[in-house]
């Protein structure tokens, strides 16, 4: 009886320090592709220094990625420290079977670009494989931008599991670079690639809710014996 009040304990420790201090993005809503970043606030990300850009237009300062519950897109946003007018070409990169190699036929890239217009946005979104064979449009002048009015500086997409030949909770690599021209220009993270499992639940509040079901259980269990 004694294991079960110190398990009890330690489980409801667990679980109340767990709840306050889940991330933040935890209290975010969920991601929607409409052009306003709000959702993404708290959501992971990786920053770049400014300055490592060939040119200011290109130069990033942020590069975010995340999922929904119940929702098989991966999401992706990027901010650049200037925007304003200047359009910019994105190449998001991801080696799906996590070995370190962004090149092969089963890996992804996406393409896009990103055009402030005065009152909104023009972004075209294109989907190859690791070899750069064109396979898909996954988007044409759709609005996922900030306008110039808006700063310029920001935009996000999403590509689906099915589309990226994924499954939840698979362990992917990626980094996405932008281009000055045909050659590139920026790169987040600088060196090496982000490792990332998307996955379609949030997992901190179902080992939360497992938790107290666990420490639930213990307590039912001692008072069945008292």
């Amino acid at each position: 009886m004694v294991w079960q009040q110190r398990a009890l304990i330690i489980l409801t420790i667990v679980s109340i320090g767990l709840i306050w201090f889940v991330p933040s993005a935890l209290a975010t809503g969920p991601i929607a592709l409409d052009g306003s970043f709000g959702d993404w606030g708290g959501q992971a990300n990786v920053d770049d220094p400014q300055g490592d850009a060939k040119n200011n237009p290109t130069d990033l300062q942020k590069f975010y990625f995340a999922t929904n519950p119940d929702d098989e897109t991966a999401y992706f946003m990027v901010e650049r420290w200037l925007g304003g007018a200047q359009p910019i070409n994105l190449r998001l990169y991801i080696d799906t079977n996590n070995n370190g190699v962004f090149n092969e036929t089963s890996d992804r890239m996406v393409d896009l670009r990103y055009k402030p217009n005065k009152n909104d946005s023009d972004v075209d979104v294109g989907l190859f494989d690791g070899s750069e064979t064109f396979l898909s449009s996954i988007t044409r002048d759709i609005d996922w931008g900030e306008s110039e009015g808006e700063g310029g500086i920001r935009v996000e997409w999403g590509v689906s599991f099915e589309q990226l030949g994924i499954l939840p909770n698979q362990t992917i690599r990626v980094y996405v670079q932008t281009m000055d021209g045909n050659n590139p220009s920026d790169r987040v993270p600088d060196n090496g690639d982000i490792q990332w499992s998307p996955a379609t639940a949030l997992g901190v509040p179902l080992l939360i809710l497992l938790i107290l079901a666990g420490a639930g259980w213990l307590f039912y269990q001692r008072k069945k014996v008292t």
